[in-house]
């Protein structure tokens, strides 16, 4: 069992980070905490088995937005006995604040997805309502076709 003290820079702060970190820690069995420090710094204190850690951290590196993890440093330990993962809070106002700001980023990340879908949605209706016009052409074509071919076989019939 190994301690790890890991310090994550970049966006992550405000977004949700600290719940996704914890989240993560528990499914990998691993006791410790994380914490917003007044710099920035995500801390991460955790203990559990080297494939576990290296599991936290892949799983931090490869987190999406609104979450950006840029620098995740890490040191190792031997192991201090923790028991369960937890976040450690600031003061109430501050995780309001937090709370409301990463609800807000959600809400952006959510409206721009919204505009990526309807572009789309207003790209295939244009699509469709050309259809049938290209679909009409495409089945007058093939009648007048047929109605040639059919006056050809008539022509050769003995009357």
């Amino acid at each position: 069992m190994k301690h790890a003290e890991i310090a994550v820079t970049g966006l992550v702060q405000g977004v949700g980070f600290r719940y996704h970190v914890r989240a993560l820690a528990v499914r990998l069995h691993l006791a410790g905490h994380v914490k917003n420090l007044d710099d920035g710094t995500v801390e991460i204190a955790c203990e559990g088995a080297q494939a576990d850690i290296d599991a936290l951290l892949d799983g931090i590196r490869s987190m999406k937005p609104p979450v950006v993890a840029e620098d995740v440093s890490v040191e190792y330990s031997e192991a201090k006995g923790f028991k369960k993962f937890e976040i450690i809070l600031g003061d109430q106002l501050q995780e309001m604040a937090e709370g409301f700001g990463t609800g807000a980023a959600y809400m952006a990340m959510l409206m721009e997805k919204q505009d990526q879908m309807l572009g789309k949605q207003d790209q295939t209706i244009a699509e469709i309502r050309g259809l049938p016009s290209s679909l009409a052409e495409m089945i007058d074509s093939r009648l007048m076709k047929l109605e040639k071919e059919v006056s050809q076989i008539k022509a050769r019939l003995p009357n």
